[in-house]
């Protein structure tokens, strides 16, 4: 089978088998996953093999893959990696489409035998048609098919489709960019890439109709060149967003040892994203941040913006981050001044130049609303930012509810009147108590539509990249 077949198979599939899972009494990588698969709610059958027999989970455990009664078409191994040919064998003689090989023991272990080992798999996935994700990897995710290794995961699908080499930051970056609003079509966790490389699946999500978006956590590419060619045929038609690691010496070595990654020197990684029409970030969190921006922030006419924001020094701050990546906040003319002056009075602490300094206190008041019109259609700037840093002010959590209620309201019906592009900071970091009371407005504000960033540096990095790129596409 081909590889495109193979994930076409696996990311739609009806059954699944566990090798190497721990029965009731024991525990193990193995029942973990069997464990994250019942909780994500996958409804096709699911076959367990140990030669120890027993049961996990109510499921009965066969001695071998041979003795499974139903077809299969995906196989997680959590065994020992000496096992690994025979088990590709023993599923090519099953019918099995695919196998994600969590185990690791490969070339990432830097000895001669686990070299062997992986030129071994390549082998036989090549001969017998089995194709292998990993090894070393925690394999797919597939909302479609309800079918993950995570059970908190997404349950709903989107348009964006993320390749990993790695399992840990594949798991990370789910979950932050699923936190903000972004759904997946497709993530696939690839490992030490022994078959199923970084250029196959950068081709098979090019080309596939459920995806839109294309992100990208890259240790070494196997073909620099063939990379390079697939990289730019597909960063034609859809956006790409890649993070790659090992941009110093140390990064680098670190990378050899958990992927077998290949170096790339930075500066020529850099002109190849560059001249590919591809956006290159620096960090996972920096790797949310443009999805958000991609998913959410439309076309700007500029680089012009009014901020409105609780809190003077962190408007300061503010000024000088969006300065930094070419933002320009304009002088506001009088009659916005005298608007806000209306609505705010003489409120110690206020600030009415760009940014304005405002209280909680005018939220959802006719005055505040007109205030807030009156900026939202101003002709001067291209981008109004709310910017809340949510424990940075003085409310307490029994008040802080009531006070974010009216202010996600307040921001989503301006969001929802005829105005300028918007974007929310909402800064909550400095407790776990901001980061509960702020939990619940994140989710209705991306819901609203509103691309939502946790500081005003990631917010103004992103959408400047963002511009960068509509203006290297010729869309700005």
């Amino acid at each position: 089978m081909d590889k495109n077949q193979a994930l076409d198979a696996v990311f739609d599939l009806k059954s699944v088998a566990i090798v190497g899972v721990a029965k009731d009494e024991e525990f193990n990588t193995g029942r973990l996953f069997l464990n994250h698969i019942i909780e994500y709610g996958f409804k096709g059958p699911i076959y367990l093999v140990n030669p120890k027999g027993g049961e996990a989970f109510g499921i009965k455990i066969y001695p071998h893959m041979k003795d499974i009664p139903g077809s299969v078409d995906y196989v997680i191994s959590c065994i020992r990696a000496p096992l690994v040919p025979q088990l590709i064998k023993d599923c090519a003689a099953k019918g099995v489409k695919a196998i994600c090989s969590f185990t690791s023991g490969f070339s990432e272990f830097g000895t001669q035998e686990g070299r062997d080992l992986e030129r071994e798999v390549k082998r036989l996935a090549e001969q017998t048609g089995v194709r292998v994700i990993g090894p070393n990897c925690i394999g797919i995710h597939s909302p479609k098919a309800c079918f993950s290794p995570a059970p908190d995961f997404p349950k709903e699908s989107g348009r964006v489709a993320f390749l990993s080499q790695s399992g840990g930051n594949t798991l990370y970056l789910v979950r932050a960019a699923g936190a903000r609003g972004i759904r997946f079509s497709k993530v696939v966790s690839y490992g030490n890439a022994a078959d199923i490389d970084e250029s196959d699946l950068l081709s098979y999500f090019g080309q596939d109709q459920e995806t839109d978006m294309i992100a990208a956590y890259i240790e070494g590419v196997k073909d620099g060149r063939r990379f390079y060619r697939t990289l730019r045929e597909v960063a034609r038609s859809k956006p790409v967003v890649i993070l790659k690691s090992g941009r110093t010496q140390a990064g680098s070595a670190v990378a050899a040892s958990h992927s077998a990654a290949l170096a790339t020197p930075h500066r020529v990684w850099k002109d190849m994203v560059r001249q590919a029409g591809v956006i290159g970030v620096d960090t996972l969190d920096e790797l949310a941040d443009m999805l958000v921006t991609l998913r959410y922030m439309p076309p700007l006419g500029g680089k012009r913006l009014a901020m409105v924001g609780v809190g003077g020094g962190a408007g300061v701050l503010g000024t000088d981050d969006w300065d930094e990546n070419g933002f320009v906040l304009p002088s506001l003319p009088e009659p916005i001044r005298q608007a806000w002056r209306t609505a705010l009075g003489n409120v110690a602490g206020t600030i009415l130049t760009n940014p304005v300094d405002i209280p909680f206190l005018g939220f959802g008041q006719e005055p505040f609303m007109k205030a807030l019109a009156q900026l939202h259609n101003l002709e001067g700037i291209d981008l109004l930012v709310f910017h809340t840093p949510v424990r940075g002010h003085m409310i307490s959590v029994a008040v802080g509810g009531m006070l974010l209620d009216a202010e996600a309201e307040t921001i989503i019906k301006v969001h929802q009147a005829p105005g300028k592009p918007m974007a929310v900071v909402l800064h909550y970091e400095a407790n776990l108590d901001g980061w509960k009371l702020a939990d619940k407005q994140t989710s209705r504000l991306y819901e609203a539509g509103l691309p939502v960033y946790y500081s005003i540096p990631s917010a103004s990095k992103a959408i400047d990249r963002y511009l960068r790129y509509l203006a290297n596409r010729g869309t700005a």
